[in-house]
């Protein structure tokens, strides 16, 4: 170890417990003191970060609600923001792949993305990775090359789940190697931290970070405009969806329990917002069914989505398990944001976290109309029930808005840099 080396780890430790002091000390100050040691704090992490150079591969695709969004093209997620306000963080991203979910179509860019990133890692010397779990062949590379320079590794981890095939076989063999060999696994939520608990990865080596996070942001201008789209369902009481129209998204099973709700209820309209694949036969089944009052949006606008959730009344989530289930469910946490109350089904991979049963919402069985008609008509048929339950949403989704996730990812890089500091043997 160089001098320069052991002058570095000193002042890392240092900075460390100046900000677990004013951390401590924040809990006896009274609330102006403790914005002056927020402000302190803040100091003393940048100072700390100026000497933390992070490299962090980010997805190439990420699936979102109603299509495909494209990291290069959203720009930095408010989290990754507030993170590389504090450390020297380098985002590994790619710049543009063809609109295809399947590798095969873009193994050409895959493998340019690759080479870059490598040529970059070797070329410059950082403390940390931050990486992406399986499938995710972009962090492989980025992941074999800081395990041979010995540096310490943040996985994110995903999976409540593994799927049953030849294929997915070979990648739990890939992953399991990268989920032991990383210093630390971050997950967004429970439901993956059981489940990898179960596995038989030790509490100490997982941390939750909620890095899937996403809240609305509204202004008059959305307000207005969702109270235009109120008017075309005459003020009737909206169930809304909002999402991709795929198979494991459950939507069918959300318009059979509206077409009993209907019947009941003239007074309620369902929305569907987003497009796929089974958007024609759902229009089928509604015709079907006779439900009079429901339109399908289509993909909407990112800046025109604030305005579809604030227009509805209760927003529900009906995922199911098919050969995998839903990840997360980041269109929960919109709908949250903007005060809605939600029912969601035990398939949601958020359910466990921002679902509180009969407090902000319902949990209801996966592939059961019944279930949802019976939890939607209690939102529908009470006012004063769905206004609660909507103050509930927006109160609890504060423990998943950015500055928290930001927190907890600063906190995941602190303890990785202690246990692992790249300039230990």
């Amino acid at each position: 170890m160089t001098i320069s080396q052991v002058a570095m780890n000193r002042t890392y430790n240092r900075a460390c417990a100046k900000c677990e002091n004013a951390h401590f000390a924040q809990k006896s100050k009274s609330e102006v003191e403790k914005a002056e040691y927020a402000s302190s704090y803040s100091k003393v992490e940048r100072e700390r970060g100026s000497c933390c150079r992070i490299i962090w591969v980010e997805n190439i695709k990420t699936l979102s609600s109603g299509g495909l969004i494209y990291a290069a093209d959203a720009g930095p997620h408010p989290i990754e923001d507030k993170v590389s306000g504090v450390f020297n963080v380098t985002f590994l991203r790619h710049s543009s792949i063809p609109r295809y979910i399947n590798y095969i179509h873009y193994l050409p860019q895959l493998l340019e993305f690759s080479i870059r990133n490598a040529y970059y890692m070797i070329s410059h010397d950082y403390d940390l990775l931050v990486t992406i779990d399986m499938p995710n062949m972009e962090g492989l590379i980025p992941y074999f090359l800081s395990v041979l320079k010995r540096r310490p590794i943040i996985l994110k981890e995903t999976h409540w789940y593994w799927p049953d095939s030849f294929r997915a076989k070979v990648a739990w063999a890939i992953n399991m190697w990268l989920v032991n060999r990383a210093t630390l696994i971050i997950v967004p939520g429970k439901r993956v931290y059981e489940y990898w608990r179960q596995v038989g990865i030790s509490s100490g080596k997982i941390k939750i970070v909620p890095f899937y996070s996403s809240l609305l942001k509204t202004n008059p201008n959305m307000i207005n405009l969702a109270q235009t789209l109120r008017g075309r369902f005459e003020n009737k009481v909206i169930v809304a969806y909002f999402g991709r129209l795929l198979k494991k998204k459950g939507v069918e099973y959300l318009i059979r329990a509206f077409a009993k709700i209907e019947s009941e209820f003239p007074f309620t309209a369902l929305a569907i917002g987003g497009d796929g694949p089974e958007r024609s036969n759902l229009q089928r089944l509604s015709a079907s069914l006779g439900i009079r009052e429901i339109e399908f949006f289509g993909a909407l606008n990112p800046e025109d989505k604030p305005a579809f959730f604030v227009m509805s009344d209760i927003y529900v989530c009906p995922c199911i398990n098919l050969r995998t289930p839903e990840e997360w469910g980041m269109v929960v946490t919109e709908a949250m944001s903007v005060g809605k109350p939600v029912v969601v089904t035990n398939a949601t991979g958020n359910s466990l976290d921002l679902v509180e049963d009969g407090v902000n919402g319902y949990i209801v069985p996966e592939k059961d109309s019944d279930s949802l008609y019976k939890a939607i008509k209690s939102l529908v048929e009470d006012r004063n029930l769905r206004n609660n339950m909507g103050k509930a949403s927006k109160k609890m989704v504060t423990r998943f808005d950015y500055d928290c996730g930001a927190q907890a990812m600063i906190q995941a890089i602190r303890i990785a840099l202690r246990r692992n500091p790249h300039h230990k043997k």
